[in-house]
């Protein structure tokens, strides 16, 4: 539903995408810095990429490391300490294999 909607909406708006992702309420004035590089939709065209260039299945050859990225993100929110943020381990590997995905250090072409 992204995919399509960031392709096929008339009027792309950066501000509106970023206000509906977060959870605080943005000040006019913020919401038109996230405008401002776009004086008018031929400037959008690489904000419209971004949601293609997200992998959609296991089957995408980008998407273990996409699987890695989410985990540490996720690892990240949870845990502060640079201890708790380290490097990805062979265990965040075997989860993402047994899942589906592919261990991104084999899976490059």
């Amino acid at each position: 539903m992204w995919r399509e909607f960031s392709q096929t909406v008339p009027e792309f708006s950066c501000s509106s995408v970023v206000d509906l992702g977060t959870t605080s309420t943005l000040s006019p004035e913020v919401l038109a810095a996230y405008d401002a590089p776009f004086p008018d939709q031929t400037y959008v065209a690489g904000a419209r990429q971004f949601p293609v260039l997200v992998p959609a299945s296991p089957e995408d050859p980008e998407a273990p490391a996409n699987w890695v990225a989410s985990v540490e993100l996720e690892r990240s929110r949870r845990f502060r300490s640079p201890r708790e943020t380290g490097a990805v381990g062979r265990s965040v590997l075997r989860r993402a294999r047994a899942d589906g995905y592919a261990d991104p250090s084999t899976s490059r072409e």
